[in-house]
This record gives C-alpha cells, structure tokens and sequence, in this order.
C-alpha cells in the first residue's frame, strides 16, 4: 500500500514504542494502525501476542478483513476484541476466583445477560414496585423504555468508576425542575439495588455487574493482568474516544508492561457519549507515550467538501480558518413546502446518479436524526420501484416494531395453540402481507388481498383456532386471492399443522415412554413411577426450542421462492436476530426458576417481545451493512459508528430538532452520570446549551469528514410531523448560505445583517 510520510512513520516505528497517533477522521489512522499491525507480524512478533482492542464490533471489521487476506506466518492468530468482549472472556475464565472473591453463589456457573433479557429481569422487579407501591407514577415513558434506563444507569456507574449507590443521588444532585419529582430518583436506587441483589443471588450478570467484577476484582490480580498482557505484548487501541474510562483505566494499566503500542483517537469525535464514551479521559493516555503524531491531511474528502465543513462549522457559531475556496461544488439543497415532496426529490435525485452519471448505490447514504417507518418505507418503495438495491439499518429498535420479526411471532402462536395467545385477525393479515409474495410486481402480498384472506382463513380469532385449508374458502374469494397464491398459502398452513402434529405426536410418545413400566433384562431393574400427563406437560420435558422452529420456518418456508422473505436481505437481517434472541433467553432461564410457574421459556420469550423489549446490538447487521452495495438509509449516529465513507450524502429534515437535542430520559443522564461531572452540581441550561452545540458541531463535522464529493441538503417548510422547521441545523444552515451568497446591500446593512439573530427560515 501507497502510505504517505506520517503514515509510514507510524507504521514503522520501533517494536518497543509506545505511540499515540491523533486527527480527524479520514486521515488515515486506522489504516496506519492496519498497516503496523501487519508490519509487526512482518517483523517476526508472533500472531498470539498482538491484540487490537476496538469500542465497537463493527470497528473490528476492517482489521478482520485485512488479517484474513494478508500472507501471514503460520501459528497463532491476532485478537480483535471489544472491551466488553475482553470483560465477558475474562470473567469465563477466571470465574472460580471472581465467584469467591464477588459474593456470588460459588459452585454455580454464571449466566450472562444481553441487554434483553436484563429487560426480562428488571422487570421482574420494577413491575411490582409500580403495581403495589406507585413508584414511577410522575415518568411518562414505556415501562421497557423505563427498563432499560435503569440498566443504563448501572452501566454507567460501572463504566465510569462510581459505586452504583451514588445513582439516585448523583441524579437528585443534578435535577434543577419540580422537587417533588426528585423522588422518582429515590425509586431508581431502589430499584437498581434489587435488581443487583437478585442477580448477584441467581449469579446473573450483565454488562454491569460484568465490568464491576472485572475493574473491581479481577484485573487487580497478577495472573488475570498476567493473562492478557502475554496475549497483548503489543497492543493497538483504535478510536479509544468511543471507550468509557474503565477501558482508558485498563489501556493505561497495559501500557505499563506491554513492549509496544499504538493507541489510535479520533479528534472532535466522542459520538457515544450516551454509552459513556469520554475523549477527554481518552486524551491522558497521551501522557504516557513515549511519541505523538498528528495526522491532518484527508484522503476523503474533497477540497470544496472541506470548505463545506468549514463553512458549517462558522454557521453554528465556531472557528474555522478561511482557505478561500467556493464549496458549491460540494453541495446541493431544495426546498419544498411538505415533506413529503421532499422525500420525492431525494428519490429522484438518487435516480439520476445511479442511472444517469452510474454512482454505485452503496456509495450513497441517506442520513435523518431519527429514522421513522414512513421515512423509510417511503424511499424505499420508491428507490426499489426504480431498480435501485437500498437498505437501512436502525439498531436498538423493539424487535416488536421490525415486520419481519412480527410475522415470524405470530406464526409462533398459531403454532403453539397450547399457549393460549390468540392473535388478532390484524395480525394474521398483517402475517400474510409479509410472508407470502405478491401475485403483481411488488415483493410481498398487497394489504387487501392480506386481509381478504386472513378473513377467510382465520374466521374465529380465539384459542384453539387453526388456519383453515383454501379449499373450504368460498368461490368468490377464492378468485380475489386468485390461484397463483393459493398453493403459497396452502404450503404455509400444511407446514404449521405438520409441525403442530409432530410436537403432539412427540409428547404422546414422551407420555408413554414415561407412563411405561422397565423391560426386563440383563442387570438391576429401575423403577419407573407412572406420570400424571398435566403434570409432565407442565414440566415440560419436550421443551420448544423457538430458535430452532424460527430457523426452520424461515429456512423451509417463508425464504423460499414466492414468499416475502425470498431476497429481502433486511427480512433475513430481522429474522436472525430474532433467533438469536429466542436463544438466549432460553439459555439463560431455562430450568432456572425465574420464570413464572407453568409456563416454558419459548412462551415467556413470546410475551416478552410483545411487551416491546428494547433490541440487542446484533453485529449480524453492522456486517452486511458495511459490505452491501446498496443504498444506506439510517440514522445519522448509525452511520458515524459504521466509519465507513462514501461519495454522496443526503441529509434530510434539517429543521428538525433530533440533530442537536438529546433524547428524553428523564431516569438517567450521560452527562451527570459521566467522568467529569461534579457530584452535587446542578446541570443548568446553560449546560445542556453548551452540551447540544458541542454534540451537533461534532455530529456535522463526523458527516462532513466522510464524504467524499457532495451533500444534498433536504428542506421543508413543514416537518414531518407538520410543524414548522426551527431547529438549529437549519438555522446553520440559513446563516452560512447568508456568507457564502450576501445580497447586495450597503457595508452598514450588511453589517447589520450579520449580526443579527438568524432565526428565519428559507
């Protein structure tokens, strides 16, 4: 590889250096670190003893691409690792001694959480509080939403080195409104404390309680410190300003007793703020390297794109140096009274690239603050109408929310009637729409047809219902739904009540088998006690492995030719997640006692997603997201954390009001509950306005810094939801093309306008 001189210094540093290598993105870090990993095993250090350490999944994935395609020595292989991924590892490990010296209940193997089924069990716990005691009765969120921000605060403790026993007070400290409302605080420690004295009895651990026994017991011991500095003698740390200060703590520890390091930040970047992301703890490592090099030249983005971000960076009110040169060429805007004829120019502005200047669609990506189902439907039955492969990718949803996923759940029901969940004819016709393929030119089955046959097919919507077979349909709607997808239909049903009947044939065999006396023969004989069949059904000894009948269905039935999954990439995306989900609430509450008496894990799991449990990160979708050539629709946080650039972006809805404010979450806050915050200090407005403007300057720089030639601006005078648009991107916005395009006035109305307060739109 062609690396320039800076790069090249990196890469060839002395095998005993530690080095700290800083700039923007798109200097070309990560490729010099890419490049010093490969320069290591070149020089003979072996695979075992390089370690690259990544704050996310999907930034592993350029290593893992480069180290699988190079000509290395054989023996050994790199670890690219999260700190989470390290955290987990080591507590499997070395559990015997966190087990003694954690207070967990020794001689138990522990069970480790995602962050669905710590939904799962605080729930278990706050569900009470609120029913009996009336905690939370002033918070006006979902209870999952109210879950998971009580699961954040512990993380956040654990991340940011604080006992966990200073969350409501550290919050109480800081809330300047109503208070009367500071109780509700009280309630969050309570209830983190419960939840940690349950999970700590069940030897249950979560991501929390995961860092607390590491940071706290096991890295403070010489074999586990051992362990990982012989696996890591030479480490390489990339984009550690995406890292909390437990990792930062960790790094400073490594690099006193590694032979080499690169440890590898990303300027005026810090985007996971909300998940204790913190540069400025990031930046003491500097200190303890013996070299520093500063990248400065992009090899992304094109000269007027630069002068873009230069020119944004002064409309929201910050220093940028003036070089003199026009980015019009690297930009483009339109204004439309509605949205919706917004999102018709994105479409047909992303045509004419791909199908009149050739742009390869996955060198486009369209960018919002938040990604709504009527933001994506819509570009995306438009782009897929006009030939153009277009994706998206919206982490952390409700798998509740996915279709995908929704479909497959109500398949599940009507396969288990013993659960006793009848679902909705909505849901059946909802079902049908997804699974079984259009007769016309679309992908899947129009709504009305959908409907027209879940009335037909599902007559009854209780209990013990069962799709009825397409013959008994009558004439007339036999011809609405037409015969082309009569037998799709048909093989769906048949493929249900064959699964049904298996199961039912299974347990019959069980119960005889159970029932049955010994055979005589050679050796003692053993007892056999006939079994009740309430009682065998209720214990369950054929459990339903849900994971599998997900895999089965999707791979027998629904990804096949003519139904709705057959080439929907994001479908498949959806429906793995879910059997991945199904999996791990069954390994961690199967046969444990936590789940309510008579009912199994697969039911349970059911009711959980119902409830609308908040999504896992799955990598599964960060990995084809990176490698598709299709258009990227997402949220803008999304993308940042993909680091990936490409040549043309799209941001949409600049005035609303998602670029720069922080999501409601009035249970916890990442600032109060971060490294830097004073304890006992009142967050003011002044301090959440000095937060918003340094999020979205950093926000826009991290766009701008991954573009190669051009960003199209999407305006409306009406948002999305019908409000005028006054959020403070658009006001930017307003304010450079003010700059870059003055009306010809005289010096001193010029001057005038200049200063005065832009809060007028196009």
């Amino acid at each position: 590889m062609n690396l320039s001189d800076p790069q090249r210094r990196v890469v060839e540093s002395p095998l005993d250096q530690m080095m700290f290598l800083e700039g923007d993105a798109g200097t070309g870090k990560t490729t010099a670190a890419i490049e010093r990993a490969l320069y290591l095993l070149s020089q003979g250090v072996p695979a075992g003893e390089l370690l690259v350490l990544v704050p996310q999944a999907v930034l592993a994935l350029p290593y893992q691409r480069a180290l699988r395609s190079a000509n290395l020595p054989p023996g050994g292989q790199v670890e690219i690792i999260t700190f989470g991924g390290l955290v987990t590892q080591t507590v499997k490990l070395f559990w015997p001694l966190a087990a003694r010296r954690g207070g967990f209940v020794p001689d138990v193997p522990p069970t480790f959480l995602t962050l669905e089924t710590a939904q799962y069990i605080m729930a278990t716990v706050v569900d009470p509080l609120i029913e009996r005691r009336g905690y939370f009765d002033g918070v006006t969120i979902d209870r999952n939403r109210l879950y998971a921000q009580i699961i954040d605060n512990l993380e956040k403790a654990a991340l940011n080195d604080f006992p966990m026993s200073e969350i409501g007070e550290r919050l109480k400290s800081a809330w300047m409104g109503d208070r009367a409302q500071a109780r509700m605080f009280d309630h969050v420690q309570e209830a983190a404390d419960e939840y940690r004295a349950l999970c700590r009895a069940h030897n249950l651990l979560d991501f929390s309680l995961q860092v607390e026994v590491f940071t706290k017991t096991l890295w403070r011991l010489p074999q586990v410190r051992g362990y990982w500095l012989q696996r890591g003698a030479h480490l390489i740390a990339d984009n550690i300003e995406e890292s909390a200060p437990a990792a930062h703590q960790m790094i400073a520890d490594w690099l006193v007793g590694c032979q080499s390091a690169l440890i590898v930040l990303d300027s005026e970047a810090g985007f996971r703020r909300f998940l204790s992301a913190s540069p400025e703890s990031a930046e003491r490592l500097r200190d303890q390297c013996q070299a520093v090099e500063v990248f400065t030249d992009s090899f992304v983005m094109a000269a007027p794109v630069a002068a873009l971000g230069d020119a944004l960076a002064r409309g929201l009110e910050q220093y940028a140096p003036e070089t003199g040169i026009d980015p019009a060429p690297a930009y483009a805007y339109e204004l439309r009274r509605f949205y919706p004829q917004m999102l018709n120019w994105v479409a047909d502005t992303i045509t004419l690239l791909v199908k009149e200047e050739h742009v390869p669609p996955g060198e486009i990506v369209i960018l919002a603050p938040y990604l709504s189902d009527a933001l994506r439907f819509t570009l995306m039955q438009r782009l897929q109408g006009e030939g153009i492969p277009v994706r998206s990718h919206r982490p952390s949803r409700s798998l509740r929310e996915e279709p995908a996923a929704r479909c497959l759940l109500t398949l599940a029901l009507l396969a288990h009637p013993e659960w006793g969940l009848q679902p909705s004819r909505f849901d059946i016709a909802y079902m049908f729409m997804q699974a079984i393929g259009s007769a016309g030119a679309g992908r899947t089955m129009d709504l009305i047809r959908a409907q027209l046959l879940a009335d037909a097919a599902y007559p009854a919507a209780d209990a013990k219902s069962r799709l009825l077979p397409f013959d008994q349909f009558k004439p007339e709607v036999q011809e609405r739904i037409t015969f082309l997808l009569a037998p799709r239909y048909e093989a769906l049903r048949k493929w249900i009540e064959s699964y049904i009947a298996d199961r039912e044939q299974a347990r019959a065999d069980a119960l005889k088998a159970a029932a049955s006396p010994a055979k005589k023969g050679r050796g003692r004989k053993k007892k056999t006690e006939p079994v009740d069949a309430e009682t065998f059904i209720l214990g369950d000894p054929f459990p339903i492995r849900l994971d599998h009948f997900f895999s089965r269905l999707f791979g027998e039935v629904l990804s096949q030719r003519g139904y709705g999954f057959h080439a929907d990439f994001d479908a498949a995306t959806v429906a793995g997640n879910l059997v991945d989900s199904a999996a791990n609430f069954r390994r961690a509450f199967d046969g444990r006692g936590l789940l309510p008496e008579s009912r199994s894990a697969a039911e349970e799991f059911v009711r959980m997603v119902d409830r609308g449990v908040i999504a896992d990160q799955y990598v599964r979708a960060w990995q084809i997201d990176t490698t598709a050539d299709a258009v990227l629709i997402a949220p803008a946080y999304t993308f940042l954390m993909r680091n990936q650039p490409v040549t043309y972006q799209f941001w949409l809805d600049l005035g609303n009001r998602g670029w720069f404010e922080r999501l409601l979450q009035p249970l916890t806050h990442p600032y109060v509950l971060g490294w830097r915050w004073e304890a006992g200090r009142q967050w003011t407005d002044d301090d959440e306005f000095a937060a918003r403007a340094d999020t979205l300057f950093n926000l826009i720089m991290g766009l701008v810094r991954r573009c190669r030639t051009r960003i199209y601006f999407g305006l409306s005078e009406l948002g999305e939801s019908g409000a005028e648009s006054t959020g403070e991107l658009v006001q930017a916005f307003n304010r450079m093309l003010r700059r870059l395009n003055p009306p010809d006035l005289s010096p001193d109305a010029a001057l005038a306008l200049e200063e005065e307060d832009d809060d007028d739109q196009l």
